[in-house]
């Protein structure tokens, strides 16, 4: 079985690195971690999302997706984990 797809927007991804300084390459492998913790994202009534923590190699990050039809995975944004959800992260995540 192949793995997910990954898809986003080239202008929202380019927006995302002037922002939060994370590159949605970044988020692919904080999606791919292991021990990523994913818990549903809230933010968005209108659709369905998720919030995954993972270890990337720019850090920890919080990157928030959709699932769309075909295993594919929309990226919608990442960012730099905040102190708090490091620890969290950690405590979790980590055996």
């Amino acid at each position: 079985m192949l793995g997910p797809h990954y898809e986003w927007d080239p202008a929202k991804a380019a927006a995302n690195v002037d922002k939060h300084g994370v590159s949605f390459d970044d988020a692919i492998e904080a999606l791919e971690d292991p021990y990523a913790v994913i818990e549903e994202d809230l933010s968005d009534p209108t659709e369905y999302r998720d919030k995954i923590t993972g270890q990337a190699g720019a850090g920890i990050l919080i990157v928030i997706t959709t699932d769309r039809p075909n295993n594919v995975i929309r990226i919608i944004s990442a960012r730099k984990a905040k102190p708090h959800e490091q620890t969290d992260y950690q405590r979790q995540a980590l055996p």
